[in-house]
């Protein structure tokens, strides 16, 4: 198979300059890295291959400030592809070096739990209806589902990317599961002067006791002492 890439889009967005790659070979994507610039990590080899077999395109992020500096926040980058299954991609990231967390926000007509062979050990934060009038900014995420949309978000921290990391996410609506709301439970400490309320109530409360176990048997001495008398 001749090594070849074809650049399918070169554009500018805010701070970032995105280029996209849809490569025959894992070769053909080395070569298009380094012709604009990249070096692809050896690390990366495994998960690259697969995703050239499968038909995957690339896209490569550059920031391009526009002063000398880059100061700020940057902007959230949003990359659509077709899909016969709901799909992202997570198996590059088995080749980082330190422990991952992922947290994903799926938008549907109905709830979207992972069906991927990790996903036994992620977590669903929030499962319920998206209010796009409470929250304009996810305006145009709902609108292709009308008064139906639906978020779903899932958390899942991974210790040893190597190992843990092995396919990507996948999704799919579960059978009789419904809306779910995490609930926190936050403590507060209080302070009295410098040291902490409870320690404190709790040694008073001590030598309150202590004093009024005193009194009662200084009271009760007394008792017998007058009848003695």
């Amino acid at each position: 198979m001749p090594r070849r890439s074809r650049c399918s889009r070169r554009s500018r967005s805010g701070r970032c300059r995105p280029r996209a790659s849809a490569p025959t070979t894992p070769e053909a994507l080395t070569d298009w890295l380094a012709e604009n610039g990249y070096q692809l990590s050896t690390a990366l080899a495994a998960p690259v291959q697969e995703y050239v077999e499968e038909g995957w395109a690339f896209v490569a992020v550059r920031l391009a400030p526009e002063q000398d500096a880059l100061d700020g926040e940057l902007p959230p980058l949003e990359l659509t592809f077709p899909s016969d299954e709901l799909v992202y991609p997570m198996r590059m990231s088995a080749a980082a070096a330190q422990p991952q967390r992922a947290r994903t926000y799926v938008v549907a007509d109905t709830r979207m739990d992972r069906t991927d062979e990790a996903a036994l050990w992620s977590e669903v934060v929030f499962a319920g209806p998206l209010d796009a009038a409470r929250y304009p900014a996810l305006a145009a995420w709902a609108e292709p589902f009308g008064d139906q949309a639906y978020v779903t978000t899932e958390e899942q921290y991974f210790g040893d990317p190597a190992t843990e990391i092995v396919e990507d996410f996948t999704y799919a609506p579960p059978d009789g599961a419904g809306d779910h709301r995490e609930h926190v439970v936050v403590v507060v400490d209080r302070m009295i002067g410098p040291f902490y309320a409870g320690p404190v109530l709790v040694v008073v409360g001590l030598l309150v006791l202590a004093g009024g176990i005193v009194a009662l048997v200084v009271a009760t001495a007394r008792r017998g002492a007058r009848r003695r008398a």
